[in-house]
Formats: C-alpha cells, sequence, structure tokens
C-alpha cells in the first residue's frame, strides 16, 4: 500500500489488484500534541473509499505540530489484511500533514 496527503487528506493504493479491498478500516493515534503534550487518543472507523480527510474528524482543527499514526487495514471477502502504518505530523498551521515514517507489513 502507498500513502499519499495532500493538504489534510491522506490517502492510499492497494497493492492486491486481483482482490482488491471491498472497505477500509482507520485507525488514527495522536501521539503528541503541540510538540509538548503526550496523548493516547485514538480514533476508529470504517470507510469505503481509499481516502480520509483528518480535518472532518478533528471540528476544532488539527492542532499544528502534532504527531499521529495511522493503521490502515483492507477488508474484502478473505478478511483483514495485516495494517499499514504511516506516521504523520501537522505544520505549524494545522492545515497540512507530513508523511514522516511508512511502514509495510506483507501477509
Amino acid at each position: 500500500m502507498t500513502f499519499y496527503t495532500i493538504r489534510s487528506r491522506l490517502s492510499w493504493e492497494p497493492d492486491d489488484a486481483e482482490c482488491p479491498p471491498t472497505s477500509y478500516v482507520i485507525e488514527i493515534q495522536t501521539l503528541l500534541v503541540d510538540m509538548c503534550r503526550e496523548s493516547d487518543d485514538v480514533i476508529s472507523f470504517d470507510v469505503v473509499q481509499n481516502s480520509a480527510d483528518l480535518k472532518d474528524l478533528y471540528p476544532d482543527g488539527i492542532t499544528p505540530f502534532s504527531s499521529f499514526v495511522v493503521n490502515v487495514t483492507a477488508r474484502n471477502f478473505l478478511g483483514d489484511s495485516n495494517p499499514m502504518s504511516i506516521s504523520i505530523e501537522s505544520d505549524e498551521s494545522g492545515k497540512y500533514l507530513i508523511p514522516f515514517l511508512a511502514h509495510s507489513y506483507s501477509l
């Protein structure tokens, strides 16, 4: 799976074209807020599309200089894939996400 960020939207492309996903489980864990406050907040939800906009999940806005780990698990008729993870940070405005580490797990 490959991740992309555009502003506050995180998108991904699945690797397996023969058995495409029918939905995804997204888990977003907030690690650090304002570069100084640790957090253990976790948001989990299901989506059908291959993207999620973090600003929609945080109605008061994304706090600048915050760090997140996003886990994406693909689902289809065969079951769940192993999760793909990416670590992201918000910029000084809180409007843009900056990926800084992605991990892929094979089945």
